[in-house]
């Protein structure tokens, strides 16, 4: 590999995100995501393989995956497609950004809408508005509690060192549940490496997170 794993603790780090297209990626998504720092999930050609019937189990599947191991989650193709000639999304599509982020995306991703389509800046403006609606649902306190104890669930499977030496899932998320809580101001962590604040960040805090490094390529 020509690159440098942001889990190796590099502070010249280039992370990989691996893009999931094909019927074989989603058959060995489990050790794609273990040897990557992320995936993009390419709705469009996951269609043309796959049957777009079966797209929507497949995204919550693979997300569900990542998220359980801390990595990142980019949903992509065809989220507000119909804004590449109108100025308005569908209602489908609406919902569709919105139950992607739900479902854990990190990021919704546009391509026509914004390469070719008539109004790109009102696109991007038409799913940040979708998001942050999306993100204060998500915030609600039951929610948040039905959520917290699946997370607490998939942490106790990932912890491979149950001490303090680096800052482990269980750690983190408690961490997390504390700070919402009391509630607090904000989460600060030191790092050296940056995987402390993405640790804390794959639980989606109620909080804002502030991280604190020495190292400005980090």
């Amino acid at each position: 590999r020509d690159f440098i794993s942001a889990e190796t603790g590099s502070a010249n780090a280039v992370a990989l995100i691996a893009k999931i297209e094909t019927l074989a990626a989603t058959q060995n998504i489990e050790s794609i995501v273990d040897a990557s720092d992320g995936i993009m999930i390419a709705r469009g050609d996951l269609g043309l393989q796959l049957g777009v019937e079966q797209v929507p189990i497949i995204q919550k599947r693979l997300s569900r995956v990542a998220k359980s191991r801390g990595k990142p989650v980019i949903v992509a193709t065809q989220m507000l497609e119909s804004m590449v000639d109108h100025p308005f999304p569908t209602r489908a599509e609406a919902t569709d950004v919105f139950n992607a982020i739900l479902d854990g995306g990190d990021a919704v991703m546009l391509s026509a809408e914004t390469s070719v389509g008539k109004r790109p800046a009102l696109v991007v403006e038409t799913m940040g508005d979708i998001a942050r609606r999306a993100e204060n649902y998500r915030l609600d306190p039951e929610h948040l509690k039905h959520k917290r104890k699946t997370q607490r669930r998939d942490a106790r499977t990932y912890v491979t060192d149950p001490f303090v030496g680096r800052i482990n899932e269980e750690i983190a998320l408690t961490a997390v549940q504390f700070a919402e809580h009391i509630p607090a101001r904000a989460v600060v962590s030191f790092t050296r490496t940056g995987g402390t604040p993405r640790r804390l960040s794959q639980y989606r805090p109620a909080v804002p997170l502030l991280a604190i490094c020495n190292n400005e390529t980090v």
